[in-house]
C-alpha cells in the first residue's frame, strides 16, 4: 500500500509504501520503521533531484540520510506524483 508514489520511468515507486507492518522508504527499500495501526505519523522527504538522494524525517526529527530514491540511478528521469492522500477520522 503507497503511502506516496513519486515514480521513475519506469514506474517505480520511490518514496514510501507500507509493508510487512513497516514503513519502507526509497528505491533500495530502507526500513524506516515498524508502524502500529491507527497510530499517526509525520513523513517528510528532503528531496535532491539533482543527486537522487533523500533525507527522511519521521515526526520532525531526520531518521535517515542520503537514501536513494532513484531505482538503478535513473537520474533525470521524468517522474510522476500520484496518491497522495489525506485521510481523515
Amino acid at each position: 500500500f503507497p503511502i506516496f508514489q513519486l515514480r521513475d520511468a519506469g514506474k517505480n515507486n520511490v518514496l514510501a509504501h507500507l509493508s510487512g507492518g513497516k514503513i519502507i522508504v526509497g528505491a533500495d527499500k530502507t526500513k524506516l520503521i515498524s508502524y502500529t495501526a491507527g497510530k499517526w505519523y509525520h513523513l517528510c522527504f528532503a528531496i535532491d533531484l539533482d543527486t537522487g538522494k533523500m533525507d527522511v524525517y519521521l515526526d520532525k526529527e531526520k531518521k535517515l540520510t542520503n537514501i536513494s530514491f532513484w531505482s538503478k540511478n535513473k537520474q533525470n528521469q521524468p517522474v510522476e506524483v500520484k496518491n497522495i492522500t489525506s485521510f481523515k477520522n
